[in-house]
């Protein structure tokens, strides 16, 4: 790219920790979670987040699908699921 006169910028990490419109939040907001609490410090700010959910375990995977347009791997752990932890994928 370089050899052509191309640049590059990816704002990806960036966003990771942009509180409020970075890629976690957005993610969140899109699958109906609200965020209440942050961790993962990364380039100043907080890149992972916890929130709470009013969903069942599966009807949040089906919305995840939706959103996001893929299928979704989903393995049922526990009985009950209304807490979301949601690190970067690099991360997590």
């Amino acid at each position: 790219m370089t050899d052509n006169g191309i640049s590059r910028y990816g704002a990806r990490s960036a966003l990771d920790g942009a509180a409020g419109f970075g890629n976690p939040d957005l993610l969140a907001a899109a699958l109906g979670v609200t965020v209440h609490e942050r961790f993962l410090p990364y380039h100043g700010g907080m890149a992972g987040i916890v929130g709470r959910h009013d969903r069942t375990f599966l009807q949040r995977c089906e919305r995840m699908r939706d959103v996001l347009g893929v299928p979704v791997d989903a393995w049922e752990n526990v009985r009950t699921c209304d807490r979301s932890r949601s690190p970067p994928a690099a991360q997590g």
